[in-house]
């Protein structure tokens, strides 16, 4: 069986201040969830991936989550969101 993998990176536009949140699917490179916000907070990245958790509620198999490390993927809140829904 082939194991899923998404990866997931804060992206910052300067123009007008936004981030954007996207969770990709490694295999086939498209969009699996995705935020947008005013700030790099972890209501965005917890945001974008509640919406990708619900991609594969009804499934049995589950993806690894690879991300940048950063600060916003350490929080309690990500790594429960993470968990509760059985993600590697």
């Amino acid at each position: 069986t082939m194991i899923e993998a998404w990866a997931s990176q804060k992206r910052f536009q300067r123009k007008d201040d936004e981030y954007l949140s996207p969770m990709i699917d490694c295999y086939d490179g498209m969009v699996v969830s995705w935020s947008i916000g005013a700030r790099p907070d972890a209501e965005l990245v917890n945001t974008m991936l509640d919406a990708a958790i619900e991609t594969v509620a009804a499934n049995s198999v589950r993806p690894v989550v690879h991300s940048d490390r950063g600060g916003h993927y350490r929080w309690p809140g990500w790594l429960s969101r993470i968990a509760d829904a059985s993600l590697t």
